[in-house]
């Protein structure tokens, strides 16, 4: 039986050391010169770039239109592969062993379900070097909603694969309550680990499928795929 793993990819996969948040407060800064722009109040974690997009431009009362949404998504590609160089990121602990688990077993497919935009999933995706382990995914690009992120990327499993995953094949993993969420409004089975700022304790109470503290172990991660 195939089986679909559709990652979210900051506090899951990687740890980006802050450099989205730097990444936006430059792109602020070259595209409507605000020097010193403040996030204390936009929500992060979880969100779409789209959503975090409005929250910015709501915040410094600028037009949510296309050329100002355009011109600050693209301000912070262009600053985000810089601000990744700069900090101390990582992939967290075990991700690896597990990806390379996944793409040695011919019933398993993988690939995002990430808030990120498309050009930002992939400048981070490539900065850490495991870009290849994901062929398709669903981006943050026109969605607030995650759930509507996570029909995009069933769909292009689908033409990546040939296959239609039926829910109970599919896992959403992430950090957050969006992501668990998500996964559930999709029908599908959820993982959940604690490698975000929201803890194994606020994770348990949306009930996923699984709870990790951390990735550190491929085989008890592989025994609820497949259990």
């Amino acid at each position: 039986m195939l089986k679909l793993l559709l990652w979210d990819v900051d506090g899951t996969l990687v740890d980006v050391d802050g450099a989205g948040r730097r990444a936006f407060i430059a792109a602020m800064r070259e595209c409507f010169g605000i020097a010193e722009a403040s996030l204390q109040s936009v929500e992060f974690d979880g969100r779409t770039d789209t959503h975090i997009i409005k929250q910015l431009l709501d915040l410094y009362d600028l037009s949510f239109n296309e050329e100002n949404h355009r011109a600050l998504e693209s301000g912070y590609v262009r600053n985000i592969d810089r601000e990744l160089s700069l900090g101390r990121p990582r992939v967290l602990p075990g991700v690896k062993e597990i990806l390379n688990g996944v793409e040695e077993r011919p019933d398993l497919f993988q690939g995002l379900l990430t808030g990120n935009t498309t050009a930002g999933a992939r400048t981070k995706m490539e900065f850490f070097g495991i870009s290849s382990y994901f062929p398709f995914g669903g981006y943050g690009d026109e969605h607030f909603d995650r759930h509507a992120i996570g029909i995009d990327a069933l769909q292009r499993a689908s033409e990546y694969s040939g296959h239609n995953f039926d829910p109970e094949c599919v896992y959403v993993i992430g950090d957050t309550p969006h992501d668990i969420t998500c996964g559930q409004a999709l029908g599908a089975r959820t993982i959940a680990v604690a490698t975000g700022k929201t803890s194994a304790e606020g994770l348990n109470q949306l009930q996923p499928t699984a709870l990790f503290n951390e990735f550190c172990n491929a085989e008890e991660f592989f025994a609820v795929i497949d259990g």
